[in-house]
C-alpha cells in the first residue's frame, strides 16, 4: 500500500462514519479528487437522516392509529355492555373486542363473595391452543390467590413468568406457572366486586401500556357486571 485517504459521514453536523480508500500506487494529493469525496460523504449522511426522520413519522403515525382503534374499541365495549339486557351474553363479543388491542391467550372473570370468602369463574374464554382449562362457575379460595390480593387491594397486580412460578395459588388459574399475568379490580358503586385476569404462556410480560389498556376495559364492564351480581343475588335471596 503506497496511498490513501479517508474522509467522514457527518449527519447533521455529527460524525457518524469514515470511508477510507487505499491505494497500491503511490499518489500525490489530487485536491479535485479530495473535494468531490467530500461531497460525495455528505450525502449519505443526508440520506441516513432523512431514513431516520421517515421511520419517526411512520412510527408516530402508527401510535397514532394504535391509540384510535384502542379509544374506538374502549367505546364499542362500553356500548355493548351497556346495551346487553343479560350481562353474561355479552361477555364473548367483549372477550373478542379485548384481543383486538391487549395480547393475551386467556380472559377469565372472577366474581367474589365477601361472606364466605371465596370466588366464582363467571366467564373464561382461551385463544389459542393452551391445554389448561377453567370452568365457568367453578369456585377458588380467595385466600392467597391472584383475585383475593387484587380485590383486597384494589390494585393492579401484574405477575411476570419468573414471579408466577413462585406464587403458590393463581386462582382460578392454578397449574399454569410460568405464564404471566395481568389482574385488575372491577369497581362497583366503590366495591370490588370481582377481577379481570389476562394470562399469556408465551414470552410477553405485560407493561404499562397493557395495565392502562386493562384498566379501562374493567371500568366498561365492572358496574353492569356490580348490577348483574346484586340482581343474582336478590333473587337466591
Amino acid at each position: 500500500m503506497h496511498g490513501a485517504f479517508a474522509f467522514p459521514i457527518k449527519e447533521g453536523g455529527e460524525l457518524v462514519a469514515v470511508l477510507e480508500f487505499f491505494s497500491q500506487k503511490p499518489e500525490s494529493p489530487n485536491p479535485r479528487i479530495l473535494y468531490n469525496m467530500e461531497l460525495l460523504g455528505s450525502q449519505p449522511g443526508g440520506l441516513l437522516e432523512r431514513k431516520r426522520a421517515e421511520d419517526s413519522l411512520r412510527e408516530r403515525a402508527a401510535e397514532a392509529q394504535r391509540a384510535a382503534t384502542e379509544s374506538e374499541t374502549l367505546a364499542e365495549i362500553g356500548r355493548i355492555i351497556s346495551s346487553s339486557v343479560d350481562i353474561e351474553s355479552a361477555y364473548p363479543r367483549f372477550a373478542d373486542l379485548a384481543h383486538q388491542i391487549v395480547e393475551f391467550e386467556r380472559l377469565t372473570i372472577a366474581i367474589i363473595d365477601c361472606e364466605s370468602n371465596r370466588g366464582t369463574v363467571a366467564f373464561s374464554k382461551t385463544y389459542g391452543t393452551n391445554p389448561i382449562s377453567v370452568e365457568i362457575g367453578e369456585t377458588f379460595d380467595l385466600y392467597d390467590s391472584v383475585t383475593g390480593r387484587v380485590v383486597r387491594t384494589r390494585e393492579t397486580i401484574l405477575v411476570s413468568h419468573e414471579e408466577a412460578a413462585q406464587i403458590s395459588t393463581i386462582a382460578p388459574l392454578e397449574g399454569a406457572e410460568e405464564q404471566a399475568y395481568l389482574a385488575t379490580p372491577m369497581i362497583s358503586q366503590d366495591r370490588a366486586i370481582g377481577c379481570l385476569i389476562l394470562r399469556s404462556s408465551h414470552q410477553k410480560n405485560y407493561n404499562e401500556a397493557d395495565i392502562s389498556l386493562i384498566k379501562g376495559i374493567s371500568n366498561q364492564i365492572a358496574g353492569a357486571a356490580g348490577i348483574s351480581t346484586l340482581y343474582s343475588n336478590m333473587r337466591a335471596a
